[in-house]
This record gives C-alpha cells, sequence and structure tokens, in this order.
C-alpha cells in the first residue's frame, strides 16, 4: 500500500498523518516540507511497514528539518516504526517522541491489538506494562514483545 500523507493544521502548526508502507517508491520529501514554521506534528500510527530505503529517506528528511530549526513531534507511532527506532538511534530524532503503539495478544480470542503509550508513562512503570482489557472480547492482553527490546529505544532517547 503506497504511502498516503494528508495535512492539516492545529493552529498553525502544520499535523501530518502518514497511512501505508515508507519504501523506495515513496516520496515523503515534498509533502512534508512546510517553510517558515517552527514544529510538525507527525502521526504515524497507519504505517505498517518501512524498509531499508524508506528508513534512509525518513532519517535524512527529518534530519535536515531539525537542522533547519524545526521542533518535530511524533504522535502514535506505529510498532513498525518502534522496531525502526530501536534499530537506528536517530530515527526519531531524540526526545520528540509524543506517544507509540505496542504490541498485544489476547490469551482468550488470540487477536492481535494495539494500545497507545507516552514515554513517561513506561518509563515510571520501570520499561514494564501490564495486562490490558482485549477490545474484542473483553479478556486479557498480554504485552506481544519482550519489554527490554521493545522500549529499548526510550532508554536510548531519555
Amino acid at each position: 500500500m503506497a504511502l498516503k500523507i494528508t495535512q492539516a493544521f492545529d493552529g498553525k502548526v502544520p499535523f501530518f498523518t502518514l497511512v501505508g508502507e515508507i519504501n523506495e517508491e515513496t516520496n515523503i520529501l515534498e509533502p512534508l516540507v512546510v517553510s517558515g514554521v517552527p514544529e510538525i506534528r507527525i502521526n504515524c500510527k497507519g504505517v505498517r511497514r518501512i524498509n531499508s530505503i524508506g528508513v534512509k529517506t525518513w532519517v535524512q528528511l527529518f534530519s535536515n528539518l531539525r537542522n533547519k530549526g524545526v521542533e518535530l513531534k511524533f504522535v502514535e507511532c506505529s510498532p513498525a516504526l518502534v522496531q525502526q527506532a530501536n534499530l537506528f538511534p536517530n530515527f526519531l530524532m531524540g526526545r520528540e517522541l509524543v506517544s507509540f503503539y505496542g504490541p498485544f495478544l489476547c490469551s482468550d480470542c488470540d487477536k492481535e491489538s494495539e494500545y497507545l503509550f507516552t514515554p513517561s508513562e513506561i518509563s515510571l512503570k520501570g520499561y514494564r506494562v501490564t495486562d490490558q482489557k482485549c477490545a474484542f472480547c473483553g479478556g486479557k492482553a498480554e504485552f506481544d514483545d519482550v519489554p527490554e527490546d521493545y522500549f529499548h529505544f526510550l532508554n536510548r532517547n531519555a
């Protein structure tokens, strides 16, 4: 699925929503370049996959914007982006992560779901998460990854 980018404004702050895959066919450079703004917010909930060329494009774009003095705020980062943040130290540009999703699996209905967290919420809990109520059946949804591995990027950006 090609990447779809939509833009809205929260006051004077551009707010972009990304949905789809970031790969060699993705051109995220043009739509996200907004001149003269001090801050850009990027909602990444809908990013399901990013390959190595997509990572390179991502890092170049956001490094360039940050070097121009633009404050970047990443909101609702998907597990696919968390995975990349764990592999590449500069992927989320430091402390500019507002929120991210963690993967859960219900022990009753075996359905996967994602729950939203903030970095401070996870760090206050010692990088641990509690079971969640399954959105599908009401059963117990357990964190579906190794917390030390999944939250590694938070330790690096603290």
